[in-house]
């Protein structure tokens, strides 16, 4: 549950993985995940799955204690990889919907592996034509002016390959974004209106590198891309501040929201994010 009572953004994310575990055990394919000997061959087993992208867009508020059902087919299927589209419903209503793209692994060879013929065939199987999500425009961080937020990951956010898991990255996000606006909070100037309520409506993941459990921290940097009337466009990126490295980036779109529903920034937020903004970079592929 998140600050609003309802259920936090993070979590949607997890019922898409139960929801994709799920979906590979009910066929012949859970090896695929390294969960299960592959039949027929001896030795251990060399795959896994890799997530490389999340879209997911939240149309509705979910509460406790209300059973959220997950549908899931297969959107697009290619040599190397696939993506998987799901709606999340709640009380019968339709609360988000999707997207994420998967990449079988070989573990022996450390690189992408294609589908077999077999696999193809079976996600094939399920494969529907779905509505696309609306686009998002992918724009790099860079050296821009960025809030900084030390990242320190736990141990417990590793899954069964020893990385940090994929879910986790929206969770590390969240934790930047929660101090940028804490930060905003602070720098409301006396007699000035307070800020709204914040409603994530839209959050984009790209992974680039797996990022491992360490004593030292990693680096969030979260920059403005879009300010709108009544909503922000953040851009955040996860960073080695030693290296340098990109492990992953992301897009989450804000609803500034009071109880009659969205209401324009506030200037001095508006003010406020001004050295973060990103203005018209040169947008990634």
């Amino acid at each position: 549950m998140d600050a609003y009572h309802h259920l936090n953004n993070g979590s949607y994310v997890e019922f898409l993985q139960e929801a994709r575990v799920n979906f590979l055990h009910s066929g012949d394919f859970a090896y695929m995940l390294g969960d299960e000997p592959v039949p027929g061959a001896e030795g251990p087993n060399p795959n896994a799955i890799l997530v490389t992208g999340h879209q997911v867009e939240y149309l509705r508020a979910a509460e406790h204690g209300s059973p959220v059902q997950v549908t899931l087919v297969v959107d697009r299927l290619g040599a190397a990889r696939f993506t998987l589209a799901y709606d999340l419903v709640s009380d019968g209503h339709l609360i988000a919907r999707a997207r994420t793209v998967l990449c079988p692994f070989d573990l022996e060879t450390n690189q992408i592996r294609r589908l077999t013929p077999l696999e193809k065939a079976w996600f094939q199987g399920y494969a529907e034509p779905v509505e696309p999500l609306p686009t998002v425009p992918k724009m790099r961080v860079g050296d821009h002016p960025a809030f900084e937020f030390p990242l320190h990951v736990r141990w417990g956010d590793l899954d069964s390959y020893r990385h940090a898991n994929n879910v986790k990255y929206f969770t590390y996000v969240q934790e930047a974004r929660v101090a940028l606006l804490r930060d905003l909070a602070d720098r409301r100037p006396a007699g000035a209106d307070r800020a709204g309520n914040w409603m994530v409506v839209r959050q984009d993941m790209e992974y680039a590198v797996q990022i491992d459990f360490r004593p030292e921290p990693y680096l969030v940097r979260t920059a403005v891309q879009r300010i709108g009337r009544t909503s922000l466009t953040l851009a955040a990126e996860i960073i080695d501040p030693a290296t340098g490295t990109l492990h992953a980036s992301s897009r989450t779109v804000l609803v500034h929201m009071t109880i009659e529903g969205p209401t324009a920034l506030p200037d001095w937020l508006r003010e406020a994010v001004a050295p973060w903004e990103l203005g018209v970079p040169t947008p990634t592929g």
